[in-house]
């Protein structure tokens, strides 16, 4: 038998295996029963293209057109917005403050999220510059700043303010420094008193430490860190957030969860722990007591 007729009766065997084949029959329940009430939708980190302005390729008017549909379409909760204080309110090359300095993408951000109701954690990478780490001129400019945003041009959907991303790391400028970092977040609440009802509409949140991390020149893991800004300054704290960075590896073993979750014991009851995975730049996820 040639070529020219195998190959007609190998189709039509597997047209008739195919249609001999019984369907799988799938329920699908709807029910009114509520399987988490704390779920507060999709979330990204979303920041402000800081350079872009500075570097004179603002985002075209299509590219931002582009971003909202792709935005609209996901229907987020939540977005996670740092900046770099250099290319906003500080300027490198004068050492002055003008909160009106780069204003128009983080403006574009900022009022999307209000206008769709998204709950925004906005903060700083780290200080204009690693010696200003714990200069009171930061502490004032940020949340001079902050209250710009909030009060001022009435970005109400930020909530939260973080002052240092992941503290714990090396790679920080507090370099794994808790007391110091400590220090610093007592500060930033001090001065965020001295604005009229910004203490009301924004929160502290921390530590924002590396799960499964340890920092050689820190005293603790993220977890010693959760518990210690829990003992420490639980009353300055309006939201808890972690980071986490896993592999393929830990995330198919099944025993991820079980790590993140082991992190709530610390959280005091009516305080709400935020998982956020940077990075691939989506995903925040939140746990509750």
């Amino acid at each position: 038998m040639n070529i020219q007729k195998i190959i007609p009766i190998i189709l039509i065997t597997i047209l008739l295996n195919a249609c001999g084949t019984s369907k799988e029959e799938i329920t699908l329940t709807v029910s009114d029963d509520v399987i988490s009430s704390g779920y507060i939708g999709n979330g990204v980190e979303w920041d402000p293209y800081d350079e872009a302005e500075a570097w004179g390729s603002a985002i075209s008017e299509a590219d931002w057109q582009k971003l909202f549909k792709r935005l609209d379409f996901m229907r987020m909760g939540y977005v996670r917005c740092m900046i770099n204080s250099p290319f906003r309110y500080y300027d490198p090359a004068t050492g002055k403050y003008d909160k009106t300095r780069n204003l128009v993408s983080i403006s574009r951000l900022l009022q999307y999220c209000t206008d769709n109701n998204i709950t925004v954690m906005y903060g700083e990478y780290n200080p204009p510059t690693w010696e200003m780490k714990t200069d009171q001129k930061w502490v004032d400019m940020a949340v001079d700043y902050l209250d710009y945003l909030v009060n001022d041009l009435g970005f109400s959907c930020i909530k939260y303010f973080v002052i240092f991303n992941e503290p714990d790391g090396d790679w920080a400028s507090v370099d794994g420094d808790y007391e110091e970092w400590k220090s610093m977040l007592i500060r930033f609440a001090d001065k965020m008193k001295e604005y009229p009802g910004l203490t009301d509409k924004v929160k502290l949140a921390g530590p924002d430490v590396v799960v499964d991390y340890k920092n050689d020149n820190s005293l603790y893991d993220a977890a010693g860190w959760v518990e210690q800004t829990v003992n420490d300054v639980d009353d300055l704290i309006g939201l808890y957030d972690i980071h986490a960075y896993p592999g393929q590896a830990q995330v198919r073993s099944g025993n991820y969860p079980a790590l993140l979750g082991s992190f709530k014991q610390h959280v005091p009851a009516g305080k709400r722990l935020y998982w956020v995975k940077p990075a691939i730049n989506t995903g925040v996820m939140k746990m509750q007591h």
